[in-house]
């Protein structure tokens, strides 16, 4: 059975919130953390998720959160799946333009 880290957000605009869970998957079985005490708690897929284990950030600060988490994953060189995708694309678009001016006989 493989296990998956997750971080999930999403938008509570009842109360003007962006909040993230982290979690580890197993199973039928998650692993929440609590981002401000450590804490770990265990729960079945499905079940509620305890409120102390959602990081609140109020909606106006989101933006600058997201920015300064893809910095600092940027910093740590910790490249996405979408990065990579970018640059496979870009790695073929580069050796596509080059086999075209041998085509067009071009320097």
């Amino acid at each position: 059975m493989k296990e998956e880290f997750r971080i999930k957000s999403f938008d509570d605009y009842q109360c003007s919130m962006f909040k993230l869970v982290c979690s580890r998957h197993s199973g039928d079985k998650l692993e929440l953390y609590n981002f401000y005490t450590g804490d770990v708690a265990t729960i079945k897929q499905g079940e509620l998720i305890p409120d102390e284990y959602i990081m609140k950030i109020p909606e106006q600060m989101k933006d600058m959160f997201m920015e300064s988490f893809a910095k600092m994953l940027d910093e740590k060189n910790i490249k996405t799946e979408n990065t990579h995708k970018l640059e496979g694309v870009l790695e073929a678009t580069k050796y596509h333009l080059e086999d075209m001016r041998k085509i067009a006989k071009v320097n």
